[in-house]
């Protein structure tokens, strides 16, 4: 059994874009999650956003959809969630506020760490 999260996968410089773009405002030094959370919460989209370090060191951002307890993966076998049609019409509206590029959906087993550094 393992938690964990799906959503989508942000660099730094797509959050910061994105931000600006919604926000007609500056997007450096300024808490991305906290400021995504907010962002999202008025436009009624129902995601969290946390940041983590990728095994190759580069700072990204996931935009959580879903989040829990799979008492059918593991750490050495996460079953991959299944994007579903929710899940892309929040994401097609979340790209029409952006006007960004596709984004990827990905599956994060121990997503806040507590067996395992996050993210491939």
């Amino acid at each position: 059994m393992v938690y964990k999260a799906a959503g989508y996968k942000l660099s730094i410089a797509q959050a910061q874009a994105w931000i600006k773009r919604a926000t007609g405002g500056e997007s450096r030094d300024v808490d991305i999650p906290d400021v995504l959370k907010r962002i999202l919460k008025d436009a009624d989209i129902k995601w969290i956003a946390i940041c983590g370090t990728s095994y190759e060191g580069k700072d990204t951002i996931l935009v959580v959809r879903r989040q829990g307890e799979d008492k059918h993966s593991t750490m050495e076998n996460c079953i991959p969630a299944t994007e579903q049609p929710q899940d892309k019409k929040a994401k097609e509206v979340f790209l029409e506020m952006s006007k960004d590029e596709e984004v990827e959906w990905v599956t994060i087993p121990d997503t806040y760490g507590d067996l395992y550094p996050w993210w491939a």
